[in-house]
């Protein structure tokens, strides 16, 4: 009996190890298909990590109005901003403190319920068409999803009446209208003037027409057509002008959706004309670059997936194919269209779309490996991070090689385009503002989505973690994008009128001001600090300079630095606001032999196994603080790259000779 019993237990053993066996079979198949680069872990492991992508490299953030708990990765703005909030609060021993980051937001058009806000703002057709024309002359010229025949015949159908004192309803006239009112809404004069009631008038104009436009669309949601999708992208761009960004992302969200069921993404069938063919694609590709805008502006996953798009990209089509033109908007200069800005910039987002992938699925592969929950807790993690992302962003400098010339915009002196020296623009008054203003707008967006590519690098003194090399020229690199972006938009808003109520310019300069804040917060005392100090100084006057522009976001984003700013120095005192030289930094000699009364000599401490110890900083240091500040020194360890100019100048973080700050080769040495 017992051996009966043995024998099934025998069979049963059998049968399991058999299933097993049956059931590991699908997953090694799978695992052949898709080539697995070598590592520590196991090939299993790491395929399995890669699928996690971005979803596995975030930070839990509770929502400023809700409390609600929300998840985003460490690109974005919020993650920034929660870093520094928590850091701050450390720095101050006053973790209930109010948050100093908090944006407020400008008036919302969702305070006019149901487009009741549209009565009594019925505009004549000579001010509607005013204001339409704006929208050739900017909107326009970024995303072409409008064609200006096809939209302008089906504006003038809508005045049924013959003394045109009426026009039928269109949600998609309503946005431009809407668009344009906030856009004109800066041209009615600055606040407090002798007509400082007519910004109001425009600002309430332009929420009545989304509002109403919003109302509209809410009672088609059955009918697809090209104008749902042109729609929702638009509103898009309405709310990211106002920073109501998770509105902006949900207008996205029902663009892309509307698009996939129109068959956007897909070859457009033979039987429509070449214009409609254009016109589809240009309204697809606007959807992912607004998506890669958008979501990494969120630290949110990509909703845009191009694995089964079969629509061409516009640089499939002949260039004389790829105009839409607009009777009143000269798109034309010496053989350059307006449309060569529109096919660049998609070129730019795939690229930092694809770097940004690539980069978050090769972290979610190291906190795998190291099997941690963030990669800032570990000095391997962050130096393995940092390599990959070295090698993830390659594609974006190399995308400035494809950058025809034409939309290449000067410097003067021996700047190049798209560098970080800081040399000021060569702003060519013989070119169209259509094509100045395409030229500067591609920059900044080049040296935005770099600086978003490498913010993650800022990092806050810990005593677990010492100083990384690559790590710190990240985010020096992040600093030098920061720096030039503000200088280019302060002189741009100064000498022309190139960027003159270019919303884009105030979304792209917050989000600067954030990184500036976040590394003047985490170094106070570097060689970097005074020209971060000087940048926040000039984003602060040209946000003022905005502000009196009636862009309430510009006003709203200069409050809250000055709020921030004051923080860091009562956490830091003179450290933060004093100018530092190299003649301030101490060699470890002058530490030892004594300081001068009223100095405090910071020793970076060594407690992580790759950190120098030798370096030290000895600066007037007025407030006691419980912060370990060894993570200041970001020139540690960059010595053989400076002293032998490896790298390319252009793309080279350090800042130019004839900078505020001069690096001396023997101190640099002593490090």
């Amino acid at each position: 009996m017992t051996r009966s019993r043995e024998i099934e237990q025998l069979k049963d053993y059998v049968q399991t190890l058999e299933a097993n066996t049956i059931n590991t079979e699908p997953a090694t198949r799978q695992q052949e298909a898709f080539p697995i680069s070598s590592g520590s872990q196991s090939a299993q492991h790491r395929f399995t990590a890669t699928q996690t992508s971005a979803t596995r490299t975030g930070i839990w953030i509770p929502d400023v109005t809700s409390g609600c708990l929300r998840y985003c990765n460490h690109s974005s703005n919020a993650s920034v901003i929660h870093r520094s909030y928590t850091y701050l609060t450390s720095a101050l021993e006053n973790p209930d403190m109010a948050d100093p980051f908090y944006l407020a937001s400008a008036p919302s058009p969702f305070d006019e319920l149901n487009g009741t806000g549209y009565q009594g703002l019925a505009m004549t057709r000579l001010k509607e068409e005013y204001y339409l024309n704006l929208f050739w002359q900017s909107y326009h010229l970024f995303l072409p999803i409008l064609h200006f025949e096809t939209f302008m015949d089906h504006y003038r159908a809508l005045w049924t009446t013959t003394d045109n004192s009426l026009r039928d309803d269109s949600a998609l006239v309503d946005i431009v209208l809407a668009l344009c009112a906030q856009y004109g809404n800066c041209f009615m004069g600055p606040v407090g003037s002798a007509t400082s009631s007519q910004p109001q008038t425009s600002a309430h104009e332009s929420h009545g027409l989304f509002s109403h436009a919003r109302h509209l669309m809410s009672t088609k949601t059955e009918s697809l057509t090209i104008y749902v999708v042109q729609y929702h992208l638009l509103s898009a761009i309405y709310l990211a002008n106002i920073s109501l960004m998770n509105a902006a992302h949900d207008c996205i969200a029902q663009a892309l959706r509307a698009a996939l069921a129109l068959g956007l993404n897909q070859k457009p069938p033979s039987m429509i004309s070449e214009q409609e063919k254009l016109l589809r694609q240009n309204i697809w590709w606007s959807i992912s670059a607004m998506d890669v805008r958008v979501s990494l502006d969120l630290g949110q996953p990509f909703l845009v997936h191009q694995d089964e798009t079969t629509c061409l990209s516009p640089h499939a089509i002949k260039e004389a194919e790829t105009l839409l033109p607009a009777d009143n908007l000269s798109t034309s200069f010496n053989g350059t269209t307006s449309n060569a800005f529109f096919q660049n910039y998609l070129d730019l987002t795939i690229a930092v779309k694809q770097a940004h992938e690539a980069f978050v699925t090769h972290c979610a592969v190291v906190l795998e490996q190291n099997d941690i929950s963030d990669w800032y807790e570990s000095a391997e993690a962050i130096k393995d991070c940092a390599d990959s992302l070295q090698e993830c962003i390659k594609p974006v400098h190399a995308w400035v090689e494809q950058v025809p010339k034409p939309l290449k915009i000067l410097r003067r002196g021996s700047g190049r385009p798209f560098s970080t020296i800081r040399s000021p623009l060569d702003i060519e008054e013989s070119i169209p503002l259509w094509l100045q203003r395409q030229r500067v707008m591609l920059e900044l967006s080049y040296h935005n989505f770099l600086m978003i590519l490498y913010r993650p690098f800022i990092r806050f003194p810990t005593s677990s973690v010492g100083r990384i090399p690559i790590s710190a020229e990240h985010s020096v690199s992040c600093l030098s994008h920061a720096i030039v972006t503000t200088h280019i938009i302060s002189q741009v808003l100064i000498e022309s009128d190139v960027l003159t109520l270019v919303h884009e310019s105030v979304r792209i300069l917050w989000d600067t001001t954030v990184t500036l804040l976040a590394f003047a917060l985490a170094h106070p005392c570097c060689p970097h600090s005074p020209s971060a100090r000087a940048a926040l100084q000039k984003a602060l006057s040209t946000f003022d300079a905005l502000g009196s522009s009636n862009i309430d976001a510009a006003r709203n984003a200069a409050e809250t630095t000055r709020k921030v700013l004051a923080h860091i120095d009562s956490a830091f005192g003179s450290f933060g606001t004093e100018s530092v030289s190299a003649s301030s930094i101490a060699t470890p000699r002058s530490v030892v032999s004594g300081n001068p009364q009223g100095q405090r000599s910071l020793i970076l401490p060594s407690v992580a196994a790759n950190h120098d110890a030798r370096c030290a900083f000895s600066t007037a240091f007025t407030t006691t603080s419980p912060m370990d500040l060894e993570n200041l020194d970001l020139l540690s360890g960059l010595d053989e790259d400076l002293r032998n100019q490896l790298l390319d100048p252009m793309y080279m973080s350090i800042p130019p000779p004839d900078q505020p700050f001069i690096f001396d080769e023997q101190l640099l040495g002593d490090f």
